[in-house]
């Protein structure tokens, strides 16, 4: 997840500011498509491995809502610089959040 954070990081904050200009993903970086294609797909993967002994057979199921649902609410945010930043808070938070709920430990 690093790995996509930092590509998408790159692409929509600081190639703008280096190149001066709007970044075409596809003409500027075209080998940067199938390699976050590769890694989004490992990244899924993995989190159901993760995950599996918490919900088992549901887990897959669970990650496509989880999926489908943040990449939808994508789109409810601004385009520019004002989205990017509402997205990386967004973002932030949520991790906030999720690490400092309380919570009963699975093992």
């Amino acid at each position: 997840m690093a790995f996509i954070v930092t590509c998408v990081t790159y692409t929509s904050t600081i190639a703008p500011c280096k190149l001066g200009r709007e970044v075409d993903v596809e003409q500027d970086f075209p080998r940067l498509i199938p390699v976050m294609t590769v890694a989004g797909l490992l990244m899924f993967i993995t989190a159901i491995m993760a995950l599996w002994p918490i919900w088992r057979y549901l887990t897959p199921v669970y990650m496509l809502v989880l999926f489908f649902g943040y990449s939808f609410s994508l789109m409810f945010l601004p385009s520019g610089h004002l989205g990017t930043l509402l997205f990386y808070v967004g973002s932030g938070a949520a991790a906030y959040i999720s690490h400092t709920m309380p919570h009963d430990p699975v093992w």
